[in-house]
């Protein structure tokens, strides 16, 4: 028996990818195959989610537990077989390949094939480009920080705290917590 997955993104018009794979390989071995088919790097952060028919994610197929607490089960990509969770055609699976900045393929089971097997996952079919898989930012961090410094000291302006707002003197002499009335703290500074 052979699962064909038609994997697509909602980025590239006419991108596409057909996956044939054995229903008892690992996410692991489908997710290599989905990274050779595209190019991408096989990023240890990326992962699966089973999904209902409106694409609602529902399970989680990652690389690794991440330690959460909450009360769902974890499936682990080397452990998990995709029969395990893919059963009908018409099932739907998401490849989240940059969590960041939640880019994900589509993945449906478009048709289980008797009678055939399959050694390892292949690609049968592509068409289009992949879209792109790291998004660049174009600003510097340093030009960001110095523009929102700037944006800070235009909207505080300099005299926000006044030009009358201390004497020199008291500048001059210091601070004497016995002044203020203040008892000693026991820290030397």
């Amino acid at each position: 028996m052979v699962y064909r997955f038609k994997l697509i993104s909602e980025e590239v018009n006419g991108f596409y990818r057909i996956i044939d794979i054995d229903p008892d390989a690992t996410f692991i071995e489908l997710r290599d195959c989905v990274c050779d088919a595209t190019g991408f790097s096989h990023n240890d952060k990326a992962c699966f989610f089973f999904c209902d028919e409106d694409w609602v994610r529902e399970k989680e197929i990652s690389i690794s537990d991440n330690g959460s607490y909450s009360d769902q089960d974890v499936y682990l990509m080397d452990d998990t077989r995709i029969s395990e969770i893919i059963e009908d055609e018409g099932d739907h699976l998401s490849y989240l390949f940059d969590p960041e900045n939640d880019r994900e393929f589509f993945m449906e089971l478009k048709e289980i094939i008797f009678g055939q097997s399959a050694d390892s996952p292949v690609c049968v079919k592509k068409a289009g480009n992949s879209p792109v898989e790291k998004i660049i930012i174009e600003e510097p961090v340093q030009d960001a920080k110095a523009n929102a410094k700037q944006v800070v000291s235009d909207e505080l302006d300099l005299d926000f705290y006044g030009e009358d707002g201390y004497n020199e003197d008291e500048i001059e002499s210091g601070y004497n917590s016995d002044d203020m009335g203040e008892e000693e703290s026991g820290i030397d500074i």
